[in-house]
């Protein structure tokens, strides 16, 4: 199964028996489509460097990779992750 589909099967399972869980995960997009909040972490030593909230809904759809709002919010927690980075060095 690919990563898309396995989200996708992820989000089907949480609607029909919700429940609470911590994903981690190095893909921007993939933590966008699946969360209703980001954790941003920054190194040296871990601590939580920023918070995103993604408000799209409990039911989304591969269409949704495709909208506007969510490359918004992909760009979004990638410039925070950068200002992570930056100031990790």
């Amino acid at each position: 199964m690919s990563r898309f589909r396995l989200n996708e099967e992820l989000l089907a399972l949480r609607t029909r028996t919700p429940f609470s869980a911590l994903f981690v995960t190095h893909s921007v997009a993939e933590a966008v489509f699946l969360s209703n909040r980001i954790v941003v972490m920054g190194a040296h030593p871990g601590r939580i460097a920023a918070e995103v909230s993604v408000d799209f809904g409990v039911v989304r759809t591969r269409e949704l990779r495709a909208e506007r709002g969510f490359q918004e919010k992909v760009n979004e927690v990638t410039r925070l992750l950068h200002g992570v980075e930056e100031h990790a060095v």
